[in-house]
């Protein structure tokens, strides 16, 4: 079970808005822990996008986090995850 708590946001692209997600899981071994997600909003604070659990490094995604809120388009956060993955 997972418990999405708000860390932080900032401003993605023109009419978006990503935060940080912090997420405590307890696996099937009885095993808590911490990971982190990225939420994307839009101004009326609709939810747009969810990524949880996309990794144990809080500052690795921190950073991600805050490239997406330099203006970078939504069509765009895929492929910058996909990247982030791939440099792991």
């Amino acid at each position: 079970m997972a418990t999405k708590l708000k860390s932080s946001y900032g401003y993605c692209g023109i009419d978006f808005t990503c935060e940080l997600l912090t997420s405590i899981i307890d696996d099937e071994e009885q095993m808590r822990y911490t990971t982190y997600g990225m939420r994307v909003t839009d101004r009326q604070g609709d939810v747009f996008m969810e990524l949880t659990d996309i990794s144990l490094d809080k500052k690795r995604v921190e950073e991600f986090v805050a490239t997406c809120n330099c203006g970078v388009s939504t069509i765009h956060i895929g492929d910058l995850l996909d990247d982030l993955m791939s440099e792991a």
